[in-house]
């Protein structure tokens, strides 16, 4: 549906911005909301108004940021790989 606006809607950066943060891993909360727009078959304007609301209730820009803060992060760790395979076939050639 935010694809459809996306075409039609003149406000493309809220859309993709939408789009992009309900893409995401929902909490259980924000499952029952986007459902609840979904059994209200709710679309057009009124779904990007409803979005939007839920977005900034939820602060779902912040769960952005902060996962894309962890992503950085994690990136930056050194990764530790168990090389116990390579011991136990150079014990038994030995």
């Amino acid at each position: 549906e935010l694809r459809l606006l996306n075409n039609t809607s003149k406000d493309t950066t809220v859309i993709s911005r939408l789009d992009q943060a309900f893409r995401q891993p929902l909490t259980e909360v924000l499952k029952r909301e986007v459902n609840r727009l979904q059994r209200g078959k709710i679309t057009g304007d009124e779904l990007l108004t409803e979005l939007t609301i839920l977005y900034h209730r939820h602060k779902m820009a912040d769960l952005e940021k902060h996962r894309h803060q962890s992503d950085e992060q994690s990136e930056s760790y050194a990764k530790v790989i168990c090389s116990a395979a390579f011991i136990t076939r150079r014990a038994s050639r030995d």
